[in-house]
């Protein structure tokens, strides 16, 4: 994403729980103050270690959130991973 960094406003996130990072979002910020998955990447989303918890994301994603609700983002846009990236 370095190469890309005088073509995007990076936001990415980190999220951390007890001084670990447990999750990842690969972001920047559009014209209209919209967080996007990193429109570098060909693709992205929200980056969890395998076997996280359902309560830990969800703890993230209130983090996400509020750091959305605090920053007045109107809306967050996800870009897919292909389904043979992701882990079932």
């Amino acid at each position: 994403m370095e190469y890309h960094k005088n073509r995007f406003v990076d936001n990415s996130l980190v999220v951390k729980e007890n001084g670990k990072i447990v999750m990842l979002f690969p972001a920047n910020l559009s014209s209209e103050n919209d967080l996007i998955s990193h429109s570098g990447l060909t693709y992205g989303g929200i980056i969890v270690e395998k076997g996280t918890k359902v309560g830990s994301m969800k703890g993230s994603l209130k983090k996400l959130l509020g750091f959305c609700h605090n920053n007045r983002h109107n809306y967050i846009y996800f870009k897919k991973i292909p389904s043979f990236y992701a882990v079932h």
